[in-house]
């Protein structure tokens, strides 16, 4: 049997996330590279998102993961977890185009066995929880802000010309 193609992916959300201690994407695709050493694939290639939301499928990185996919020159796709790829019930997208061209998608920490009917069932509850926890986070985002406007607050960003924030009390 020929050694599989694996394109390892990565993604983070924020430039500062790319800094530091967070799970970076070089963390991500050092842990990524190990699974593929320990399952004999080849990691053909390494694609990272760094600063793009999952909220989205425009990113470039998944664009060219697309075109791997579509010109057949992959066998899996690896990622940490299913929120990496995306956080949206356009993972169904992905999912049927990956499935079309046959390339398996594996996660390392949301695993399920998608060839059963419970694991399809446990994937479909995954990508429900992701969808709720990233659409959560933006409505609790958006109140504070709310809130914040009500105060008479800045709300960050460029201050207006004219005006002068106070940074004790940041109005």
């Amino acid at each position: 049997m020929p050694t599989r193609r694996a394109a390892l992916y990565a993604r983070v959300s924020t430039e500062e996330q790319t800094r530091g201690n967070y799970p970076s994407c070089v963390s991500q695709l050092e842990e990524l590279k190990s699974a593929c050493a320990y399952n004999g694939w080849d990691a053909s290639y390494t694609i990272k998102d760094e600063g793009f939301s999952a909220g989205t499928l425009k990113r470039p990185g998944l664009s060219q993961l697309r075109e791997l996919v579509a010109s057949r020159q992959i066998d899996v796709i690896v990622c940490t977890w299913y929120d990496r790829l995306t956080r949206s019930r356009e993972f169904y997208t992905l999912d049927a185009e990956f499935k079309d061209h046959g390339v398996q998608f594996v996660t390392l920490h949301d695993p399920a066995d998608t060839t059963t009917a419970a694991g399809r069932f446990m994937e479909s509850m995954l990508v429900a929880a992701k969808t709720y926890e990233r659409e959560q986070t933006g409505e609790k985002v958006r109140t504070k802000m709310r809130l914040r406007q009500e105060k008479g607050l800045h709300q960050g960003g460029l201050v207006p010309f004219g005006f002068i924030v106070e940074h004790e009390t940041k109005l």
